[in-house]
């Protein structure tokens, strides 16, 4: 977090602050949250304040792209000032940038205290996109984004991080061919062209498709305590051959309380596993990014590549196509490969993986994520690693267990025996 205060006014700044966690907060949580982000310097943030104080001290507000590089997905910039005029101007720059949303029409007047007068005045500023305009990475296939939810619009609810649903939608083609210009660089202009059309017209609205009715089948057989650590769908849209184009889903907001290593584990295992054994579904792309630290612990999100257990494929030429080709093409796959060429992978769990695809791609998968949460930015602050620690030591010979067992006894089999040994560790 970044707090800029107009010199020789604390207690003034000290005030707005207070009636801004008042305005901001509707819970316990949430005021954690808030905390969190005042004492972690350094972390990713789910809010970035700002006292302006007055007008000569807008020049210390950091700009919509250094703030954006601050906070986690659905962060805010909190805007704080003692003149409606010095929020406004802050706020301005943030406008009419489709990676930020403005969520007040004006700077707000912030609530005094015990019949005090109003300490001055606030705006907030929500991130609404996994990266800028322009800047892309490989794992960002399609557009998402997080929207208000339908309805009228309550600007209690959207300020305080309840009014927000994620819209998961095809790219267009000019979207998806900037990617793979950025991604893979040395492709060849016209073989980018056709590919990056073969991707929206065909594999994106097939495996966006495939996703929606993963998404209903888990919210239909998950136990109850883990259905809000999937995705809800809210909405569907599909195009004239009946094909999804868009979903709308419930937003895990990741930043729940910090969690230990061995925590992630049992609560990463724990949803695999309930995948696997209750919704018979393999997810298929076990990356950390595809793990959400939430209120209610670790969620597990991005079904687009998932495979019910002893689907038949080749039932489907179009689905049987686009698996294979995902699957050989992932990263998991280069993985697991690497592993078996140097023989630090014999488990018979993952003989033939990654296709046709079994359970023991996810196991695989799963046993090299829960050694390395530091990899991902995104749990830095939340997920605590020591590399030394009693909790990376544990989970390493597990991790051995798996791959390739110890002396007289075999490797671990499935995710379900994965999670129950967790349960058994510390």
């Amino acid at each position: 977090m970044a707090t800029a205060s107009t010199p020789g006014v604390p207690a003034a700044a000290a005030a707005r602050l207070a009636a801004a966690r008042r305005w901001l907060l509707p819970d316990a949580r949430a005021a954690a949250r808030f905390d969190r982000s005042l004492t972690d310097i350094g972390e990713l943030q789910d809010h970035l304040v700002c006292d302006l104080g007055g007008a000569a001290a807008a020049a210390a507000l950091p700009g919509p792209e250094p703030a954006f590089d601050c906070l986690r997905w659905g962060g805010q910039v909190v805007l704080l000032g003692d003149t409606a005029e010095a929020v406004g101007r802050a706020r301005a720059a943030f406008l009419h940038r489709p990676e930020w949303a403005c969520e007040q029409d004006a700077p707000a007047v912030l609530p005094g205290a015990a019949g005090r007068p109003a300490p001055g005045y606030a705006a907030t500023v929500r991130k609404v996109l996994l990266e800028p305009p322009g800047r892309l990475t490989a794992r960002h296939s399609y557009a998402v984004a997080l929207h208000p939810a339908a309805g009228p619009a309550d600007a209690a609810a959207l300020r305080q991080g309840h009014g927000w649903t994620v819209e998961k939608r095809v790219p267009t083609v000019a979207e998806a061919l900037s990617r793979l210009k950025q991604t893979h660089p040395g492709l060849d202009p016209d073989r980018a062209a056709v590919l990056a059309e073969k991707l929206v017209m065909k594999a994106f609205p097939l495996l966006l498709t495939r996703e929606a009715a993963f998404l209903r089948r888990l919210q239909t057989y998950l136990p109850d305590n883990l259905k809000p650590r999937t995705p809800e769908l809210h909405k569907l849209e599909v195009d004239e051959r009946g094909f999804a184009r868009r979903l709308e889903l419930t937003w895990l907001r990741m930043g729940g309380p910090p969690l230990s290593q061995l925590q992630f584990a049992r609560g990463a295992a724990e949803m695999v596993a309930a995948a696997h054994t209750h919704a018979t579904l393999m997810h298929l792309d076990l990356r950390l990014g595809n793990f959400v630290i939430t209120e209610r612990g670790v969620g597990l999100i991005d079904f687009g590549s998932s495979v019910m257990l002893n689907e038949d494929l080749t039932a489907n030429r179009a689905v049987n196509s686009v698996i294979r080709e995902m699957l050989l093409a992932s990263e998991i796959s280069h993985d697991l490969r690497r592993h078996r060429n140097k023989r630090l992978a014999d488990n018979p769990a993952f003989t033939d993986l990654p296709y046709p695809p079994a359970a023991g791609y996810d196991l695989f998968a799963l046993a090299t994520c829960m050694t390395r949460p530091h990899d991902f930015d995104e749990f830095r602050g939340i997920v605590t690693f020591d590399r030394d620690g009693d909790d990376a030591l544990r989970l390493s010979r597990l991790r051995q267990r798996v791959l390739l067992g110890t002396p007289n006894v075999p490797p671990i089999a499935s995710v379900q025996e994965l999670a129950e040994a967790l349960d058994h560790e510390g």
